[in-house]
Formats: structure tokens, sequence, C-alpha cells
């Protein structure tokens, strides 16, 4: 594509870190990064190699969402019946963990994140996920993309391990990469069902709960007869 390689890194072939395809080649800067991004023609997949990401390229883009914590909480989470709830990659507001206190106050609530925050009594927070009490349901909201390099497939095993149902939302980067966001990975619905499928997850496309409405996907498993698609939750 004609792309050159800046000095963090270089236009040199990478495999697929969601389907282990060969077959890959540069096909975008990243332009927060300033780094090369490849495309795969396996699965569809984009991707940036793992680089050094400061603390501050983390935060400053990180930022509760509250169309989307209020549909999670009070549209789907609301209608399962379970006592546990892990949130993951969660923002320092708890948005989604205090809502849902308000319907279901009972429910122990768990929250983990790579940076310490408070949290309210009702709430424990998690030094570590890997250290963290087996529960109920776990949901990870924009977090997979954040996650580097092949490291993506622990993470979804340790999800799967950790709950017995479990939500994961990405952006749906189909028609380019969100190369503005301190984002490792540019999903399609292929190439997160590939990611996904192995745990017992499907990849859907939904519509997004930002001010632009940017689409999204979504990969759960949930109760049987339990649906979400289209912004909307089916029981």
């Amino acid at each position: 594509m004609g792309l050159v390689g800046s000095p963090r890194s270089s236009a040199t072939p990478q495999s697929c870190p969601v389907c282990n395809g060969e077959k890959t080649e540069p096909s975008f800067k990243h332009r927060l990064f300033d780094t090369i991004g490849f495309s795969c023609h396996r699965c569809d997949h984009r991707f940036v190699p793992e680089i050094e990401v400061t603390s501050d390229q983390s935060r400053k883009h990180f930022k509760t969402n509250e169309r989307r914590a209020d549909f999670y909480a009070m549209n789907v989470l609301r209608y399962l019946d379970f006592e546990s709830v892990v949130d993951i990659g969660v923002p320092p507001d708890l948005l989604l963990l205090n809502l849902l206190h308000r319907v279901k106050p009972a429910v122990r609530k768990y929250a983990y994140d790579l940076f310490p925050i408070k949290t309210p009594e009702y709430v424990t927070f998690l030094d570590d996920l890997g250290q963290a009490p087996s529960v109920d349901v776990a949901i990870a909201l924009h977090v997979v993309e954040h996650i580097p390099d092949r490291a993506i497939h622990n993470f979804v095993a340790q999800v799967s391990d950790l709950a017995r149902w479990f939500i994961l939302e990405v952006p749906n980067c189909s028609r380019r990469p969100d190369d503005r966001e301190p984002h490792y990975h540019f999903f399609t619905p292929r190439s997160f069902s590939s990611l996904v499928e192995p745990f017992g997850a499907h990849a859907h496309r939904i519509v997004g709960f930002g001010p632009r409405r940017r689409p999204a996907l979504i990969a759960y498993r949930l109760p049987e007869g339990v649906a979400i698609h289209n912004g909307l939750s089916l029981h």
C-alpha cells in the first residue's frame, strides 16, 4: 500500500493475532500511536503490533458512555437472575454498577481495572483479575481492543472461565480503523467471531451508543432464550 514505516514500527509482515494467519500486509497508519497497522487476508482483522503505550494515552481517551451503561444495566442485566457480577475495565464513576445497584441491590458487585479507583461499599475492587472469585456474569465493554497482540485470547479465556455468562462489546471497524483511539485491534464481524467462537459466543452487529452512533459488535454467552441485537434485549 506504499506506507512508510515510522521510528516506532516497521512494515515487516506480522502474523494475525486473532487467527494466526501469515498473509497480512501493511494497510494503515495509526495516528495516535504513530505506527504501521496491518490487515489479515484470512479473517479481515486489522491490528497494530504491541508497542509501549503511556498511561496518559490510555486514560485521556477513556470515559463513560451513559447510554451504553444504562442499556446494559437497565435493559439486559436487570432481567437476568444472578447473584454476582464483575465489570472489567470499569470507568472511575462506576456508572453501570451504580445503575445496577438501584434495581439489584443484593447482587455482589466487583470491579476490575488497571488503575485503582475508589468504590462505594457495595462494590469490591479487584487488584488482580486472576484472583477474582467465580461470578455469574462478567461484562467487558470496549476493553478487548485495548489488549495488545495475542493476549486477547488469554483475556477472553479468562473471562470465560471466570463467569457462567459474559458480554463483550468492541467497536465495529468494518469500514475503517478508528486510529485516533488507543486501540491495538480493529475488529470486523468476521474477526471478532473468530476470536470468541471457541468460547461459545458469536459476534453480532448493534447500533452504537455514542453521540455519532458508531456501530459496535457484541459477543455474549447468556441463558438460553436471551438475545441482544440492534440495541434491544430480547427475553
